[in-house]
């Protein structure tokens, strides 16, 4: 596309950013980004996810509570809803989650990906 810049997020260099920002292991980092993912495909956010053979409307019969219609339609991401989806996908605090999410959207800034 002539005259636009494409910003990717790179999931490898995301995980090294959160594992050096906040000193947590990457398998708990990885654990963390992952499920985040599949939060976001739950909103439709991202596309089917092929790593784990996921759909949108798997997660969301599976987990009702977590994807409000209306944040559905106006992909709307709400930091509470997300920490205690991840909590519940992961089984992990909420502190840890908070940590690597909050690093995650420094990165995120960091590449332009978001303001």
């Amino acid at each position: 596309m002539k005259g636009s810049i494409a910003l990717t997020y790179d999931f490898r260099e995301a995980n090294r950013f959160a594992r050096k920002a906040t000193g947590i292991d990457e398998a708990t980092c990885v654990k963390v980004l992952e499920s985040r993912d599949r939060f976001y495909l739950g909103l439709e956010i991202l596309p089917k996810d092929d790593l784990h053979g996921l759909t949108a409307a798997d997660l969301r019969v599976a987990h009702p509570a977590f994807f409000d219609p209306k944040h559905i339609l106006q992909r709307l991401v709400d930091p509470r809803i997300e920490c205690a989806f991840i909590m519940m996908d992961t089984g992990l605090s909420g502190s840890l989650v908070s940590a690597i999410i909050d690093a995650d959207l420094e990165y995120m800034r960091k590449q332009g990906i978001i303001d």
